[in-house]
């Protein structure tokens, strides 16, 4: 089984190193796997983050030698060589996963399909607005989307699954834990059986209900 996060999921471990993802990554019978525009979102959103502390720092810094009437703290403030070497540590674990056969790339759909998609209100995509003011929500949701029906396609496996933990209520159904009726129907529609992508909202979920039970029959 692919256990595969949203990006909602790993904002507060971008680099895939706590206790949590290391569970699962160790886990048998399971292997973690992250679309590529998972990746890219991760990559922004360490940059931004990364930049905000360091002008927060700084600007403490500066504060503070106003205060005390002199620059004593001043070589003290966090440079752009430090906010590289976050970026590095990003990258080398993107290189880790690509050597690991981890990372999913992006869904090969043509923009034409994509319009189609949006024109049509096929989750993930969602219209807000009315008229001239409506707007598209959910690119990014479609690309993980059709990044997960790509790889069910290319896999091997008998029966495919997917278990894709996400905390964004477009992919859920009425029920807790369920996907999408529309996309359990996308599902079949295309010969996958229903239970292809199994959905849950947290990774605690996933150690609780798939790991935890294999530790106890060891």
């Amino acid at each position: 089984m692919l256990v595969v996060p949203d990006s909602n999921i790993m904002y507060s471990d971008p680099f895939f190193e706590r206790d949590l993802i290391k569970t699962i990554l160790n886990a048998k019978g399971l292997k973690l796997a992250v679309p590529g525009v998972v990746v890219d979102e991760l990559r922004n959103h360490v940059e931004e983050r990364a930049s905000k502390t360091i002008s927060a720092i700084n600007r403490s810094l500066s504060d503070f030698n106003t205060l005390i009437g002199y620059n004593r703290y001043m070589d003290g403030c966090v440079t752009s060589h430090q906010k590289q070497d976050i970026l590095d540590r990003f990258e080398d674990r993107v290189k880790q996963f690509v050597a690991e056969d981890r990372i999913l790339g992006y869904p090969s759909t043509s923009l034409k399909d994509l319009a189609d998609r949006s024109i049509r209100d096929r989750r993930p995509f969602q219209s807000s607005g009315k008229g001239n003011q409506k707007s598209d929500r959910g690119m990014r949701d479609t690309f993980i989307w059709l990044t997960l029906k790509e790889h069910l396609k290319r896999t091997d496996d008998t029966v495919p699954q997917i278990l894709f933990a996400t905390e964004d209520t477009v992919f859920v159904g009425e029920k807790e834990n369920t996907l999408h009726e529309s996309l359990v129907y996308e599902l079949e529609n295309e010969g996958f059986p229903r239970d292809s992508v199994i959905i849950r909202h947290k990774l605690e979920d996933v150690i609780t209900e798939f790991i935890s039970p294999l530790r106890n029959i060891e």
